[in-house]
């Protein structure tokens, strides 16, 4: 990824320090190394503010004698004062026996079975089981080019490794458990395309059935039709925001003026007669954060045919890079969007956005064609029945 949109690291706030083992979190925030601790190196980071200290329990023996060193003490010491976290990383049940386990505030393991001996030890509150961490691009691009990638439980696992193993999973798990702050998911702006409000209560459905936890909906309307808009999600469960157009403005125009209003840090296109499943706005999310691209995507998805089966459109483009995507499945972040922006007469809007990113040095990442059907020329929303989308349109397993 070049520097057109770089997607914000988690929590880069974060002042972790570590000593006799590697940082806790893993490649979150600043990791401080405490190696060669002496009192004015202590007091120099202890002035410029630490959230916690992982230590490791070689640390027992670090002076060559039984018991703890006396920086390590005086580290102990200076911790509890502050109301610094300690975070002990056990591997095995030896870690457990000596003074360090007693005296830290917190045990971390990632055995199962260390975990249950430190509950049964030091207390439930003391005691926290994490994961290994995988790498989420390394993760995501996973079988990249290969037939078994596309399986749905291919596309459900590596979903479910990115976000509960990924690094930043890692750190609001440890963050929470320590009782500081956690950061939100990202906020996403639905920008949802819409001429004459017709057909928003699919759009609704399409919404309220997203697993990513936050989405702004926003709509920009032509004047013509905003009473009718209005008055279409008055009973909506979500808020909508809807802004008012001027007249004659062109579709870029509209993706323009909900792209320069939009709250969220990234920002995604709705089609009002597409059928979006469950996890599309958290593939593209998973997508634009760890794929390296600056645009993501579909250029494949599922289509009803004329003999009535539902099938892949364009399989061979599914997970690849730099290919156009479909302007209904697009998501980039916000800041990049604003950066270049629509083509007001562009002739299709979709392809010259794309082209507009990548003659911005950018890359197009476009990801499966799972939890999506859309409509061909002269299709209606009535043509679809529901074992239509449950047999093909949404094969993924339900996940925790």
């Amino acid at each position: 990824m070049n520097e057109l949109s770089a997607p914000p690291a988690p929590y880069p706030y974060l002042r972790a320090a570590h000593l006799g083992t590697d940082p806790l979190p893993e490649r979150v925030g600043a990791a401080v190394d405490l190696s060669g601790l002496t009192e004015d190196h202590l007091e120099k980071e202890r002035h410029r503010g630490l959230d916690l200290v992982a230590l490791g329990a070689s640390l027992e023996r670090a002076d060559g004698a039984d018991g703890l060193a006396a920086e390590v003490l005086e580290l102990l010491m200076v911790c509890e004062a502050d109301g610094i976290p300690t975070v002990l990383r056990v591997a095995s049940s030896q870690d457990l026996e000596g003074q360090l386990a007693a005296v830290v505030s917190h045990v971390v393991t990632t055995r199962p079975d260390l975990h249950d001996l430190v509950r049964r030890r030091f207390g439930a509150g003391r005691a926290l089981l994490l994961e290994p961490t995988v790498d989420p691009r390394g993760t995501l691009l996973e079988e990249l080019g290969e037939p078994e990638g596309l399986a749905g439980e291919r596309i459900a696992d590596r979903r479910s490794r990115i976000a509960t193993r990924g690094p930043a999973a890692q750190a609001s798990r440890l963050l929470d458990f320590l009782g500081l702050p956690v950061q939100a998911e990202p906020l996403v702006t639905a920008l949802i395309v819409s001429r004459r409000a017709e057909n928003l209560g699919h759009t609704l459905a399409n919404l309220t059935h997203q697993m990513h936890p936050r989405i702004e909906p926003l709509l920009v309307i032509d004047p013509l039709f905003e009473d009718r808009a209005r008055e279409e999600t008055a009973d909506w469960e979500v808020s909508v925001r809807i802004v008012t157009a001027p007249p004659r403005s062109t579709l870029a125009d509209r993706l323009n003026i909900g792209i320069d209003q939009a709250a969220g840090g990234y920002v995604t296109v709705i089609e009002e007669t597409a059928h979006y499943g469950p996890w599309h706005v958290t593939d593209l999310l998973q997508a634009v954060q760890h794929s390296g691209a600056d645009m993501v995507g579909r250029a494949s998805w599922h289509v009803k045919a004329d003999d009535g089966a539902v099938r892949v459109k364009s399989p061979k483009l599914q997970r690849t890079f730099d290919v156009t995507p479909a302007l209904g499945t697009i998501m980039l972040a916000t800041e990049t969007a604003r950066r270049i922006g629509l083509t007001r007469r562009a002739a299709s809007a979709g392809p010259a956005f794309t082209q507009s990113v990548l003659s911005a040095g950018g890359r197009i990442f476009s990801i499966h064609a799972h939890d999506m059907l859309v409509l061909r020329r002269g299709q209606s929303l009535g043509d679809l029945s529901e074992d239509d989308l449950r047999s093909a349109l949404f094969p993924l397993p339900a996940q925790p």
